[in-house]
């Protein structure tokens, strides 16, 4: 079978696909195997294994695992809550199930990063796992935007500060 340039970057991305739905880690057999039961032995063995970044080897053992730094890249981004934000602010009542609102966090990072398709199961749970605990619900499946509340003075309109709620004038009425 003949081996195109193009087809590195294919099997590039399949075996991060593979190695995202194991759980980061194979053998070298069973990375060939899967990609070739998937893909319907269109690849030989020694295709698949000339992609495999170097990276993903390990000298220790025989395993195949996605570089660690990805993982934890994806799993500690700061911008997690601030998609989940502004994919929920986006939605009429500003609330979505779960599982759209995975789908939309993950669509919405790609765009800014880039990833490849091959990691959006690890991108979906990396997702869940940094929504802010206050959007969550008990009573049903959706997932809410919590608007931050009003800090500004019931009586006056005026907005508040930290100070202002010791000695706002309308605090002060009422407790006087």
């Amino acid at each position: 079978m003949a081996f195109a340039a193009h087809s590195t970057s294919v099997i590039k991305s399949l075996i991060d696909e593979s190695l995202s739905k194991s759980g980061e880690c194979q053998t070298r057999p069973e990375l060939c195997r899967s990609i070739m039961a998937q893909e319907a032995g269109r690849w030989e063995i020694n295709d698949i294994l000339s992609c495999v970044p170097v990276e993903y080897l390990s000298s220790a053992d025989h395993f195949v695992r996605l570089p660690p730094t990805t993982i934890d890249a994806l799993a500690t981004w700061n911008g997690w809550a601030h998609v989940a934000e502004e994919v929920l602010r986006q939605q009429p009542g500003g609330a979505l199930p779960i599982c759209r609102l995975q789908d939309a966090m993950v669509a919405r990072y790609q765009s800014l990063v880039g990833l490849s398709v091959a990691d959006v199961a690890l991108l979906g749970a990396c997702a869940l796992a940094n929504l802010p605990s206050s959007y969550l619900s008990r009573k049903d499946k959706f997932v809410r935007w919590r608007r931050p509340r009003a800090r500004t003075c019931t009586v006056f309109g005026t907005p508040r500060t930290n100070q202002c709620s010791i000695s706002c004038r309308c605090r002060k009425r009422r407790l006087g």
